[in-house]
């Protein structure tokens, strides 16, 4: 088996195995080619200094042949070079992947099991939400946010969830017209952060950082107004939010009219390049 980077010039080889989605930040495309046929692929992220295992891909007649370890193992290989701070692999996992991710030298962070939660975006009561949230003059998109409200933010993230960022603007990283940030007096209250994929959203982040129960409500009310101002297909869009607190079930439910589709559960693996060895 032989791992090239997959490129301009070798690209064609390697559709069929691709998606036609676009990833957000640097990303690192690696092929696998046995026999003369493109038979695996790997795509991942490069953000804040972390790397972001986004893809594996195996044709059938290849699947369990090493293709896929193969690829992991080079991929860790240009971690180490780049001093990558850790690799984190997010996915639907099943035995296969599970056993994959093991013996590929990665550690499974039990507490971060997360579900997704999708919902039509036209789905969102915006009268409900109206009356339950409270007007407020305090919330703004976070492309308007000082550079000293994004570390404040990123700190945040840092303190409830562990390392999170590091060179990246969160502006690069989410979307600065759709994500929502509530702050006075550059003190940090609140914050929605929510990236495009696929011409859906995600809602990666939703954050009340004081006791004021209807923070959230108004929250996703300058949500709601940001993407109708500014997604011309807002009512075609899908919304996901991940979450690995079932109480964002309850919340939802009290928004939304429509169905809220629970996905499956995501766990992700973690992996730090400086104390990796061939498994």
């Amino acid at each position: 088996m032989d791992i090239t980077f997959i490129n301009e010039t070798n690209i064609d080889s390697f559709a069929a195995l691709l998606p036609k989605e676009t990833f957000i930040g640097e990303t690192i495309k690696l092929g696998c080619v046995e026999d003369d046929e493109a038979c695996a692929v790997l795509v991942a992220e490069i953000s804040d200094n972390i790397m972001y295992l986004r893809l594996i891909h195996t044709i059938q007649k290849k699947a369990n042949k090493g293709a896929a370890k193969e690829l992991i193992a080079k991929l860790c290989e240009i971690a180490s070079e780049l001093s990558i701070d850790a690799i984190y692999a997010t996915f639907p996992m099943n035995a296969a992947m599970e056993h994959l991710m093991e013996v590929s030298g990665f550690s499974k962070l039990e507490e971060e099991t997360e579900k997704t939660y999708t919902f039509d975006f036209a789905g969102l009561d915006m009268d409900k939400i109206e009356k339950m949230s409270a007007d407020r003059k305090d919330i703004f998109s976070l492309g308007k946010a000082s550079p000293r409200m994004g570390n404040s933010i990123k700190e945040s993230l840092d303190a409830v969830f562990g390392k999170q960022s590091a060179k990246d603007r969160l502006s690069e990283v989410y979307d600065p017209d759709l994500s929502m940030v509530c702050a006075e007096e550059e003190k940090l209250k609140g914050f929605l952060l929510c990236k495009k994929e696929k011409g859906n959203l995600t809602v990666r982040y939703l954050i009340n950082l004081t006791k004021e129960n209807k923070l959230a409500l108004s929250l996703m009310k300058s949500f709601y107004e940001a993407v109708v101002e500014n997604e011309p297909d807002a009512v075609e869009m899908k919304v996901r939010f991940r979450a690995a607190n079932r109480s964002i079930v309850s919340f939802l439910e009290a928004l939304v009219t429509t169905k809220i589709w629970e996905d499956e559960e995501i766990d992700t693996y973690y992996f730090f390049p400086s104390i990796y060895s061939e498994p």
